[in-house]
């Protein structure tokens, strides 16, 4: 019958959610990296010169995977040859990354105040070879679409906005040991946006971060290219600049493996 269809529906999601909430309760600390170092007050930033969104696609439609998952892919391996620089073992390692994701439905889009939930993707950082890297990652983020670990972090944030200051960051700091850095990843326009007659070439940003959280990595898309930008702790990652030349180098490792895929773009990345 169609109502008992619609119970065990229901009943089955409320199981998931809270499968989900026990996972994310029982998570363990994030291994104790470079990325764990304490804080510090100086922060500092650094960005990529952009790299071709149609190429990005092209590797991705040759491995089997998404946009994201290349570029994900990337991010890992640029965190492998950091932490490697640094005399941090990174064989077998995952590095977890908070990952926002939206909960406004697409039509409401014009309502203020944030509505997000978190996904905690562990990284693959102890996979050297990148096209098994990122076949990883996309096999990680199947497996994250039907969680329901975004509506359980959102209903969390939003039980904590609740509680007093000093219990609040009890828990803000709990789970933020359950990851080691922000990353967000985000599709914007594909035309130029002008601003008062100035066409907007190259958007700069970085990801706000919370908690015991030094490291925040974000990636853009505009106009047909991708952006990349790093804020970290100096404590942690002195030359967040060495950084973001690993990024590039893993995603030039990637296209030079694909010499003959046609992307549809004129716009190549020179390594």
């Amino acid at each position: 019958a169609p109502g008992l269809r619609g119970l065990w529906h229901y009943l089955g999601r409320a199981g998931t959610f809270l499968l989900d909430t026990w996972r994310l309760i029982a998570m363990r600390r994030d291994p104790s990296t470079r990325l764990k170092t304490p804080l510090g007050l100086e922060k500092r930033v650094a960005w990529a010169e952009p790299l071709p969104l149609g190429r990005a696609k092209a590797i991705g439609r040759e491995l089997g995977c998404s946009l994201n998952d290349v570029l994900l892919g990337c991010v890992a391996g640029g965190l492998r040859q950091e932490l490697e620089r640094y005399g941090d073992a990174t064989e077998g390692l995952e590095v977890r990354a908070a990952v926002p994701y939206n909960m406004r439905p697409l039509n409401q889009f014009e309502r203020l105040g944030n509505e997000f939930g978190l996904v905690y993707l562990p990284l693959p950082a102890g996979i050297a070879d990148p096209e098994e890297r990122v076949r990883e990652v996309c096999r990680r983020m199947q497996a994250l679409k039907g969680s329901m670990q975004p509506a359980v972090s959102w209903f969390t944030l939003k039980l904590l906005g609740w509680l007093p200051g000093s219990l609040e960051r009890v828990f803000l700091n709990y789970f933020s040991a359950r990851a080691s850095a922000v990353m967000t990843n985000v599709p914007g326009p594909q035309q130029p946006i002008v601003l008062d007659g100035c066409e907007i070439e190259t958007p700069l940003f970085w990801v706000p971060r919370s908690g015991d959280l030094g490291l925040g990595i974000s990636i853009f898309s505009y106009d047909g290219q991708v952006h990349f930008g790093v804020v970290t702790d100096a404590r942690q990652l002195p030359e967040p600049e060495r950084l973001i030349e690993a990024f590039v180098a893993e995603f030039a490792e990637l296209d030079s493996r694909f010499p003959e895929v046609e992307s549809g773009e004129d716009k190549r990345l020179s390594a």
